[in-house]
């Protein structure tokens, strides 16, 4: 089943395209990240399924039904921006004006106090929270009422080491539990720890959809390091199939071809005199692919 579908969404302000006509379909269950650099229009996109900007053209529709966005939005918690509480209310006042909004028992703030770990804290005033606290505390009112998907913009944005650790875990344990999660972010490292699906954007435009594994797929990279460097480069750039990626002080980055494997490449670097101090294989990651994208 597919939770959401967007087809051909786009978006024009006066004088930027904010969405140039994307298309992306979410499966129920998965974790979907939005990467791309600010103002490649994560936000915009996220803002018209959330029926808050109108779509100049294109269209989407939540849980493959012709319900309303209205309808709809009550199956789904949504982040979207820096959520407004007020600083001398505490935090469990600060999430009954939230239910109260959203016409959810009040009964239910108990629940997400637990999930987002601030029972401990809930008497205390919203302005004594640390900026993972606060995060934690937005996604716990997008959480209010139990819904099926949550929506998050940027949620680790400003967040120190620990407060990024949090709220990865508390995503992925929402997962576990059978949300599906659509978020947009721009930390690469991010999105590859924690989404099982990604859409890759850049100025308004989709440049590539799918699962994390088909993004990531392709050739492996070898890094190589030896005590004469520059000896080590001028050879590898005498062997057919090596291709060099990178040099750095510390490693040359190479992709081989079919026609010379590992074992192979290890037995020219030891006939010509060259043993290896360093020889780490690599797996294609999220940021090489994006970067393969983008360039």
């Amino acid at each position: 089943m597919q939770v959401l579908e967007i087809n051909n969404l786009s978006k024009h302000y006066t004088n930027v395209q904010a969405v140039r006509s994307i298309s992306i379909s979410v499966p129920k269950g998965s974790i979907y990240g939005i990467l791309g650099p600010n103002g490649s229009g994560k936000t915009s996109t996220l803002g018209m399924v959330l029926g808050v900007i109108n779509p100049n053209s294109g269209s989407y529709r939540w849980f493959e039904s012709d319900t309303s966005v209205s309808q709809s939005r009550k199956r789904i918690g949504a982040l979207l921006e820096t959520p407004n509480f007020y600083p001398y209310l505490s935090g469990r006042k600060n999430l009954e004006i939230v239910a109260a909004i959203k016409e959810v028992p009040f009964e239910d703030i108990d629940r997400v106090l637990e999930i987002v770990d601030l029972s401990d804290r809930q008497s205390s005033k919203f302005k004594t929270y640390s900026l993972g606290m606060k995060q934690r505390l937005a996604i716990g009112a997008a959480l209010l009422g139990d819904p099926e998907v949550l929506v998050l913009d940027e949620p680790t944005n400003g967040l120190d080491p620990k407060g990024i650790a949090d709220v990865r875990t508390l995503i992925q344990r929402e997962a576990q539990r059978g949300k599906t999660v659509l978020l947009a972010s721009h930390i690469m490292d991010e999105v590859e720890k924690v989404c099982t699906h990604v859409a890759v954007m850049k100025k308004g435009k989709l440049l590539a959809a799918g699962t994390l594994a088909e993004l990531i797929q392709g050739e492996e990279t070898i890094e190589i390091a030896a005590e004469d460097m520059a000896r080590l480069e001028q050879f590898l750039g005498t062997l057919r199939g090596v291709k060099i990626l990178e040099v750095k002080p510390q490693f040359i980055r190479i992709a081989v071809g079919e026609e010379l494997d590992k074992t192979e490449l290890n037995r020219r670097l030891y006939e010509a005199g060259m043993m290896p101090t360093q020889f780490a294989t690599k797996k294609r990651s999220l940021e090489s692919a994006f970067l393969a994208l983008t360039d």
